[in-house]
C-alpha cells in the first residue's frame, strides 16, 4: 500500500492517526498490508535539507509515522529502509510476520 503526506515544512501537528489507520483498515475482513510505503514532501525548508539537517527531521517523521501504524493492533510494523533527498522522503514500513516464503 502506497500513501503520501505533505509535511508542510516540518511545521505539522497534524493527527496522523486520522489519516493512516483508516487507510491501514479500508479493506474490511482483509489482513492489512504486508509492506506499507509512506512517501512524503516538505519534510523541512529546502535550504536546512541542504545544509544536512535531513536525518534528524526523518528520524522525527518516522518516528511518528511508525507509532501511528503500531496502534493497528493486533498488527505490528518495523522500519524496512528510508530515504531522504531534499525535501522528500520514502519510507518502507513492513508489517511482522506478513512476509512469507
Amino acid at each position: 500500500m502506497l500513501v503520501r503526506y505533505n509535511g508542510n515544512l516540518g511545521k505539522t501537528t497534524r493527527d496522523l492517526h486520522s489519516w493512516l489507520v483508516p487507510t491501514l483498515s479500508k479493506s474490511k475482513g482483509e489482513s492489512p498490508p504486508d509492506i506499507l510505503a509512506v512517501g512524503f514532501q516538505e519534510v523541512l525548508p529546502l535550504p536546512l535539507a541542504l545544509a544536512g539537517f535531513t536525518k534528524p527531521a526523518l528520524h522525527l517523521h518516522g518516528e511518528r509515522i511508525l507509532d501511528t501504524i503500531q496502534s493497528f493492533e493486533p498488527y505490528t510494523y518495523s522500519l524496512l529502509a528510508r530515504e531522504i533527498i531534499g525535501g522528500t522522503a520514502l519510507l518502507i514500513f513492513v508489517r511482522n510476520g506478513g512476509l512469507r516464503g
